[in-house]
């Protein structure tokens, strides 16, 4: 069980290496918008529960999808989660529409946005979700 110092300590080391936290539209060719660099690319970009959990339609997570990963630069990593198998998702009493996905539609969109196969680490762990059962945990190197 982890002490209140030791969170404070983590606290502190994430604030410390973590420089900034940025909104975006998944759906826009520009994420981040026009009135940042649109060139810009990260050497991690880190996404939970995103690109699935906005829409109900395949295309439109497919867009979404690379939209994200083009923020991500040549070797530079994607790290994300998502929801297996969901249709709708809950907060509260409202529903929220949600993209059907599998392990495998990530592993064909990541390769698509210029992932390597070799380099796509994933796992599968049970949710205790009404509206989902798995997560899936995924890593992605971009080719350089």
């Amino acid at each position: 069980m982890p002490t209140s110092d030791a969170i404070n300590e983590r606290e502190a080391m994430l604030r410390e290496k973590i420089k900034k936290f940025l909104r975006c539209d998944a759906f826009k060719k520009y994420p981040l918008g026009t009135n940042n660099d649109s060139a810009v690319q990260y050497d991690i970009v880190n996404t939970h529960f995103v690109a699935e959990s906005i829409t109900d339609n395949p295309d439109d997570w497919k867009l979404a999808f690379a939209n994200i990963c083009s923020y991500v630069k040549p070797g530079g990593k994607l790290v994300m989660a998502a929801m297996k198998h969901s249709n709708a998702w809950k907060n509260g009493e409202q529903k929220f529409p949600a993209t059907y996905i599998t392990e495998h539609d990530l592993v064909e969109r990541l390769i698509e946005n210029g992932f390597r196969y070799e380099d796509i680490i994933m796992e599968t762990f049970p949710a205790d979700q009404e509206d989902y059962k798995e997560v899936i945990f995924c890593c992605g190197i971009k080719n350089l």
